[in-house]
């Protein structure tokens, strides 16, 4: 139990920020579309495309961080625990890494749209 209820934690919080991870990556693209409609109709987007740039940024690092902690996490076996009990340690802060650059995509996400609003 000492591994394994720690393990289930950890891989689905990864797994729920893969997640949202991908819906942060859809909505990335909807908006990258609503950049260039905007840029071809004369419009200045310059601004917003460096807040895109730095959203796809924060949902990169993110990615890389939720995979790699569910990859090394999942293979984990109780054995491994008992030769060192440590095993865990540092995969929760990563996780919290990964959660604030979601959050601050999705800000991204938001001022984005709303930029794009105001343009019309």
């Amino acid at each position: 139990y000492a591994l394994v209820v720690p393990k289930v934690g950890l891989v689905s919080t990864a797994d729920n920020q893969l997640t949202k991870e991908a819906a942060l990556n859809t909505r990335s693209q909807t908006l990258q579309t609503e950049i260039t409609a905007k840029q071809s109709a004369g419009k200045d987007v310059s601004s917003i495309q460096t807040q895109l740039n730095s959203m796809n940024s924060q949902i990169a690092s993110a990615q890389s961080i939720s995979s790699s902690v569910q990859k090394a996490v999942l293979p984990l076996q109780p054995s491994d625990w008992n030769s060192n009990h440590d095993v865990l340690s540092g995969y929760p802060a990563q996780l919290n890494t990964a959660y604030k650059d979601n959050v601050a995509a999705n800000k991204d996400a938001v001022a984005i749209t709303a930029s794009l609003k105001a343009l019309k």
